[in-house]
C-alpha cells in the first residue's frame, strides 16, 4: 500500500521562461516498521531562447529553435515487497504434517533509496526542424542505496541475504538524441533518429566499516560500479596429456603480476579481481520510420549495449 501527497506549481513568463516547483510526501507498506514519511522536493527551469527579441534579430538562420533547461530533484525507490519483513515459508514436515523454515531475515530499518539528481541540457532544431539535437548531462547521487548482503549462518537465515540501506552510489553521464527528417513531403517521408547514452557509476560509501559487500560472484566495492563481477582470473596454465587436465595454473594477483591459483591442497588462494560491470556503461538505439502514400508506415529499430 502506498499513501502519498503531491503538490506542484508552474510559473510562466512571456511564454519564454518556465519554472516548475513541486514536493511529494510518501509512505509505503514495504518500508521497515521504523520508517514513516519521506519527502522529495524538485524544481526545473527552462528558457525558450529562440523566442527572445535578441535571438530573432541576430540568430543564425539555420538554427530555428533553441531551449535551455536545468532541473534539480529528489526521488525514491521503494524496497521490494516483503523485503523488510522477517518471514517463514511452509515446507512438508514429518508424516505429511506442515512445517515452517526460515525465508527472509527482514530489516525493520529498511527505507527507500533517495536519489538526488541535477541535470542540465538543451533542445535545438536546425533547418526548419529538419534536424534536431537533444542533449542532457546528469549527476545523480543515491543515498541509502538498497543493496543485499549475506546473513550470518548463526541467525538460522544463513542461506538467504538481507536487503539493507548500504551506502551511497554516484551515477553520472550524458544522453544525446539526434533526429533527422531526410525526406518530408505530402505523400512520402523518411525519418531517422539515433539515441546514445554514456553512464559512469561507482559505490562511494558503504555504511559501517565495510569496504566490500560480496554476493556470490558479484560485489559492491567502494570505487567500483555496484553489482560488479569479481572472480579469479586465470592468466596462464599448462596442459598435462597424462591426466588431460590443466596444471600450473597462474592467476592475476590484482597488482599487475601473477600468483598460483591453488595451493598444494587444491584450495583456491588467488584473489578475486574486477572482471566488469553488470550494467552496460554505453547504451543506444537507432530507429527509422518510412511513410508511403499517407497509408503505410514502416518502423524499424536496433538497440545496442
Amino acid at each position: 500500500r502506498t499513501l502519498g501527497f503531491y503538490l506542484q506549481q508552474q510559473f510562466g513568463w512571456a511564454d519564454r521562461l518556465f519554472l516548475t516547483a513541486a514536493v511529494r510526501v510518501d509512505n509505503n507498506s514495504a518500508f521497515g516498521k521504523d520508517i514513516k514519511w519521506v519527502t522529495y522536493p524538485k524544481a526545473s527551469l527552462s528558457w525558450v531562447v529562440n523566442e527572445e527579441p535578441f535571438w530573432l534579430a541576430h540568430a543564425p538562420s539555420f538554427v530555428n529553435t533553441l531551449k535551455l533547461r536545468t532541473a534539480y530533484g529528489q526521488s525514491g525507490t521503494q524496497p521490494d515487497i516483503f523485503t523488510a519483513l522477517r518471514t517463514l515459508r511452509p515446507v512438508p514436515g514429518e508424516n505429511g504434517t506442515g512445517a515452517l523454515t526460515p525465508q527472509f531475515y527482514g530489516n525493520p530499518t529498511l527505507g527507500p533509496e533517495r536519489g538526488v539528481e541535477t541535470e542540465i541540457g538543451f533542445d535545438a532544431g536546425f533547418l526548419n526542424d529538419r534536424l534536431g539535437l537533444d542533449f542532457t548531462y546528469y549527476h545523480t547521487r543515491t543515498e541509502d542505496a538498497i543493496l543485499s548482503r549475506p546473513v550470518a549462518p548463526s541467525t538460522g537465515f544463513g542461506a538467504n541475504s538481507q536487503f539493507v540501506n548500504a551506502g551511497a552510489i554516484l551515477n553520472q553521464g550524458v544522453e544525446a538524441l539526434f533526429k533527422a527528417a531526410l525526406i518530408s513531403s505530402t505523400h512520402y517521408g523518411w525519418d531517422v533518429n539515433l539515441n546514445v547514452s554514456k553512464n559512469a557509476g561507482k559505490v562511494e560509501r558503504l555504511n559501517g566499516t565495510d569496504t566490500t559487500i560480496v554476493v556470490g560472484s558479484l560485489q559492491h566495492r567502494i570505487g567500483y560500479a555496484p553489482w560488479s563481477f569479481f572472480r579469479e582470473r586465470v592468466v596462464s596454465a599448462d596442459y598435462d596429456p597424462a591426466t588431460q587436465r590443466a596444471i600450473n595454473a597462474m592467476c592475476d594477483d590484482g597488482k599487475g603480476g601473477a600468483t598460483p591459483c591453488f595451493n598444494a591442497n587444491g584450495t583456491v588462494i588467488a584473489p578475486r579481481v574486477f572482471l566488469g560491470r553488470a550494467v552496460p556503461s554505453v547504451e543506444g538505439s537507432f530507429g527509422t520510420t518510412v511513410r508511403l502514400f499517407d497509408r503505410f508506415r514502416i518502423n524499424g529499430m536496433v538497440d545496442f549495449k
